[in-house]
């Protein structure tokens, strides 16, 4: 049987790549659709040996005795049936200990096409990890809803302190070593803390945020997921401009009759100007 998620890796980029197939031929295919232990501890050994048999740099960062309880501790984790994205979040943690920022997970190619054509909830925050300690709002698609400005240090979400839970999606990125600025960077980019938090934990339907205020006093406010904007159902043609031929000549007839007519003001306004003459081929006398 083939496997359901990994499908081929490519070790010389250093990347894993997550091919997901059906169970039975012709079954139609399914963003929720759960997978059972069996179906994922194969694909797991298989994504664990090509790892220890190929990867140029295993053990460079993280000791052999720790990965391999990375290794294992993952394994564990399969002991109930999984969708796609919670199999996805396994390996992430698992590979992110590899410490190699070329190393990674992505989805299927199936749940990509969903995920690029589904209307999802979005998450309207981003943050923005100014050190270790202080976490600011850096943008929010619901501005007319959220009270909050821009550069306002949160403090928790769903009463789970912030820095704890940006500590651990940043447990599932990949990066080269030890590079913590580069993990809070990733996390500081747009959207990408909604995008990490559906893939570790979830969306919830509704969250509390924390935050200080300008007196620097602790406040919470609520707020739910928005719906994308939506799509406009008649769209605008843009048909170019086709300039035909005997336009263009039109044009250039314009053209130097506009520059005609400028010599002429010109010869007009200043009576000393002499306009040059065209000499031609042979020798002529002048005319003047």
């Amino acid at each position: 049987m083939r496997s359901f998620f990994i499908r081929k890796i490519l070790l010389f980029g250093c990347f894993v790549a997550l091919l997901q197939s059906c169970a039975v031929s012709g079954t139609k295919w399914s963003p929720s659709e759960v997978y059972a232990p069996e179906q994922l501890k194969k694909d797991y050994k298989l994504f664990r040996s090509v790892l220890e048999e190929s990867h140029p740099s295993l053990y460079w960062y993280t000791p052999k005795d720790s990965m391999d309880f990375y290794f294992d501790w993952g394994y564990r984790q399969l002991t109930d049936s999984m969708t796609e994205p919670q199999f996805r979040a396994i390996l992430s943690y698992v590979i992110a200990k590899v410490k190699c920022g070329h190393t990674s997970t992505r989805y299927s190619r199936k749940f990509l096409r969903f995920l690029d054509t589904a209307r999802l909830p979005q998450f309207p925050i981003t943050i923005k990890a100014i050190d270790n300690d202080t976490i600011v709002i850096n943008n929010n698609l619901q501005k007319g809803n959220l009270l909050v400005k821009r550069g306002t240090i949160l403090t928790s979400l769903n009463k789970v302190p912030i820095k704890k839970i940006v500590d651990s999606l940043a447990r599932h990125i990949p990066a080269d070593g030890n590079n913590e600025q580069y993990l809070m960077q990733t996390l500081s980019n747009r959207g990408a803390f909604g995008g990490w938090l559906r893939l570790v934990a979830g969306y919830s339907n509704t969250y509390e945020l924390g935050y200080l205020d300008s007196t620097g006093k602790e406040e919470l406010m609520s707020f739910r997921l928005i719906e994308p904007p939506k799509k406009d159902s008649v769209k605008k043609q843009i048909v170019p401009e086709v300039v035909k031929p005997w336009k263009r000549r039109e044009q250039r007839a314009r053209s130097l009759d506009r520059a005609r007519s400028r010599l002429t003001m010109v010869i007009s306004c200043d009576p000393f100007y002499q306009l040059p003459l065209a000499r031609s081929k042979k020798k002529r006398s002048s005319i003047w």
